[in-house]
């Protein structure tokens, strides 16, 4: 039995297709982890989510900002842009069960010293508090009125844990930090509209792995979200598995026993 992580798909299916080929993944056997963002922008979004359904219980996923914004097109919150190529898997048979499958997932998935979040780990979380703020959007995304909280997750105040002071605050600031995450403030707020590259970064920036904790130093942390890092952070106990698979670059997986990367 073996444990993959993979990187963003993005509705890449050839590039996920033929990494499951090069380490002969077995179904019957193995586990496949993907970081998050699984559809949206890439060719063919509809065979990626046909997959994860037929993958059943040999696939556990985290989410990521474009499977909660599918969620939102879904129900109807927001329009799918074209460049997101999703009408195809909104239009299909399949996208009712595919959104139920969704909502289903964790943000976070930790055991041991190994922690998995689409955008990484918020520095000023202890993983008791990380773990219990991604265990809230999970039972709102599982409610009975989760187009509610869908249609609340969309801001970027609060971008401090000081600044949160109600449910709906607690919920976005946690969507924000697990799934769009990548530079904060000299006083840890999100900045959630910096994209930039980290060498063009403004000094007043850092990248949010820069600022690791000792108890996050302890664990290894996968995660995706961020492309431009193709896959280095200079951090010894990151894996930054998103490679830009969608922009034209490869797909990475890991092998968690033995840590060998595969890229298609």
């Amino acid at each position: 039995m073996a444990s993959y992580f993979v990187g963003d798909i993005q509705g890449c299916y050839g590039s996920l297709c033929r990494l499951l080929e090069q380490v002969k993944f077995d179904p019957a056997q193995d586990i496949l982890y993907p970081v998050g963002d699984l559809v949206a922008r890439g060719e063919d979004s509809l065979s990626v989510a046909k997959l994860m359904l037929e993958l059943g219980a040999s696939v556990k996923p985290v989410l990521g900002n474009h499977d909660l914004h599918l969620l939102a097109v879904y129900s109807g919150l927001k329009k799918a842009k074209d460049s997101d190529k999703l009408q195809p898997l909104l239009t299909s048979h399949i996208i009712d069960d595919y959104c139920f499958w969704l909502r289903q997932q964790p943000l976070v998935i930790a055991w041991q010293d190994v922690v998995v979040s689409h955008a990484g780990w918020y520095p000023l979380w202890d993983k008791t508090t990380l773990l219990n703020n991604a265990q809230l959007v999970t039972r709102r995304l599982q409610c009975d009125d989760f187009v509610y909280w869908l249609e609340l997750m969309y801001g970027n105040k609060p971008n401090h844990p000081s600044e949160v002071e109600t449910e709906v605050g607690q919920f976005r600031f946690a969507v924000n930090a697990l799934t769009r995450m990548r530079y904060l403030t000299k006083k840890t707020e999100l900045e959630l509209k910096a994209k930039m590259p980290v060498k063009d970064a403004p000094k007043t920036l850092k990248p949010w792995f820069k600022l690791q904790s000792a108890e996050m130093r302890k664990h290894t942390v996968i995660f995706g979200h961020w492309a431009s890092l193709l896959g280095k952070t200079g951090q010894a106990n990151l894996y930054a598995l998103d490679t830009g698979s969608v922009w034209g670059n490869q797909m990475t997986m890991l092998r968690w026993q033995d840590k060998a990367l595969f890229k298609a």
